[in-house]
C-alpha cells in the first residue's frame, strides 16, 4: 500500500547512514537553504549518491498525486491531431450510385487504428429534384446514405455532418464518394477532416 494513500501515512526513516538534519525550528534559515543546495548540487552531479530509500519516495509520490500534464507539453506528441484534405473543383454526377467525381477526393490515407471522428461537407446543388449525396468510403467499403452529407435545395448550400468510425485495418483509408438520387448532383469546395481522439 502506498504511504500516501489514507490508510497508509508515511512513516519517516531516515536512509541508512544519513544524519537526520530536520531543523528543530520550523522556520528555514538561510543556513538551510545552503544546506539544501549544496546536497542537491552534489545529487546532481552525481546521482548514483542518491539514496535508494529516498529514490523509492519520490517514485511514490509521483504514482499517487495524479499529476495532469497538459499534452502539449509531450514533446513530439503527434498521435492524436487532426488531419484533413480538400477537393475545390466544382463536378456534377447523374449517377444514382455512389462513385468518385472526375476529380476524386478529398481522401485521407495512412491513419492509424483508433477511434475517430470525420467532418465532411461541401458547396452541394440538386438541380432537378430528388437529392445531391456525399458519403465517406472506409477503407474501401461502400458508401452509405444514413451517414451523408446532403441536400435536395435547388440553389447552392453548404452543407456538412460529421460521423464516429473505430479504425482497425493497420494503415486505414477514408475517401468521399458521390451520388444523386435523381437528376444531376452539383459538388464543389469538397473537404474531409479526421481527428483521432482515443485508441481502439
Amino acid at each position: 500500500m502506498s504511504q500516501f494513500l489514507p490508510d497508509g501515512p508515511y512513516q519517516t526513516q531516515p536512509p541508512s547512514g544519513v544524519a537526520d538534519i530536520t531543523p528543530t525550528s520550523p522556520e528555514t534559515t538561510s543556513a538551510d537553504i545552503a544546506l539544501m543546495q549544496r546536497v542537491l548540487s552534489a545529487a546532481a552531479r552525481n546521482p548514483n549518491l542518491i539514496p535508494a530509500d529516498f529514490m523509492a519516495y519520490v517514485l511514490d509520490w509521483i504514482q499517487t498525486q495524479r499529476l495532469t500534464i497538459p499534452i502539449g507539453q509531450v514533446f513530439g506528441f503527434t498521435q492524436f491531431t487532426a488531419k484533413s484534405d480538400r477537393v475545390d473543383a466544382g463536378e456534377s454526377t447523374t449517377s444514382t450510385s455512389y462513385g468518385d467525381l472526375t476529380t476524386a477526393g478529398p481522401e485521407i490515407d495512412g491513419l492509424s487504428d483508433g477511434a475517430y471522428i470525420l467532418f465532411y461537407g461541401a458547396t452541394m446543388f440538386q438541380t432537378s429534384g430528388g437529392e445531391a449525396l456525399m458519403s465517406p468510403s472506409i477503407n474501401s467499403a461502400a458508401a452509405s446514405d444514413s451517414i451523408a452529407a446532403k441536400t435536395a435545395a435547388s440553389t447552392d448550400q453548404s452543407v456538412m455532418t460529421a460521423y464516429t468510425a473505430t479504425l482497425s485495418s493497420g494503415a486505414n483509408s477514408v475517401a468521399m464518394k458521390y451520388r444523386a438520387s435523381a437528376g444531376t448532383s452539383d459538388f464543389a469546395a469538397r473537404w474531409l477532416i479526421a481527428i483521432k481522439y482515443a485508441n481502439n
